[in-house]
């Protein structure tokens, strides 16, 4: 065969292997494909910030349901959303887009933002961790921090005590180390509670009605003679806020052996802080 037959009988074969491939690839991509195992399940937002500034919560409502590629999303205050996500634990890429124009929930323009930054947030996202079983999905601006939130409502936290886990300006919160130390909230077996750190006490009587919690007859008890760091002083001043205000909260698990997690927000400042359980 001469050169010029044997280039034609190339270009033949070159040419029917990517007709080949395409169809594969075609065939394989009329199926959903599945997603990462270890984020697969329904994440309710806990709190999240964009620029080191807080994303609104305000209590609403945020939820994404990782599956398969036919069946990934979740809701946010105004519309449904559907979503891809490539990668998995570490290195994770994220489509969102919303699935209906009916934006006859979005009411005002708190609620546009909130979604606005919501979603910004979610497809900016480009790792991903469990981290004590919260779901972190992190950008070089944005935080978004999910817990499982379980079936049945935990109706009293009588007797727990909660580590400090996340505030706005810091997602997850460093909670031990040569200059941070750990914040613990107790709440007693009757009606009181108390939030220490080496700086400060906190003292108050708290009531739970559902999910709305109210804190009342504050007492503040400084540390003297402990180690109190600037770090200590700016986390300890960040938790105390959840005292000031009209409260929510919310206990979360995933059902598993993974460490429960509660959520206090301020409705006020609409800022979400994030505890977990003492192991």
């Amino acid at each position: 065969m001469s050169i010029r037959g044997r280039a034609r009988a190339l270009v033949r074969v070159t040419a029917l292997t990517l007709l080949a491939a395409v169809a594969v690839s075609g065939c394989a991509a009329t199926g959903p494909s599945s997603s990462d195992p270890r984020l697969q399940g329904t994440w309710h937002l806990a709190s999240g910030s964009v620029d080191g500034k807080g994303i609104p919560l305000g209590g609403r409502s945020v939820t994404l349901t990782i599956a398969d590629a036919a069946h990934t999303g979740g809701d946010d205050p105004c519309s449904p959303y559907s979503a891809t996500v490539t990668g998995g634990i570490g290195v994770v890429y994220i489509y969102a887009t919303l699935t209906t124009n009916n934006r006859d929930n979005c009411t005002n323009a708190g609620l546009s933002r909130l979604e606005r930054l919501y979603l910004s947030a979610l497809t900016s996202s480009r790792f991903s961790a469990i981290n004590q079983g919260a779901l972190v999905l992190t950008s070089p601006s944005s935080t978004l921090v999910y817990v499982r939130t379980q079936p049945a409502p935990i109706g009293s936290v009588r007797s727990t005590t909660w580590v400090l886990y996340s505030v706005v300006s810091q997602i997850p919160t460093v909670t031990s180390g040569p200059n941070i130390h750990p914040i613990h909230l107790t709440f007693d077996g009757g009606s009181s509670l108390s939030i220490s750190s080496p700086c400060v006490t906190e003292s108050a009587n708290y009531q739970i009605e559902g999910e709305n919690f109210a804190i009342s007859h504050v007492i503040t008890y400084p540390v003297l003679g402990g180690s109190c760091s600037l770090g200590d002083r700016e986390l300890s001043a960040e938790a105390v806020t959840t005292l000031d205000g009209p409260l929510l909260l919310d206990v979360s698990s995933d059902g598993s052996d993974n460490v429960p997690m509660l959520v206090i927000t301020n409705l006020d400042d609409n800022l979400p802080i994030v505890w977990r359980a003492e192991n």
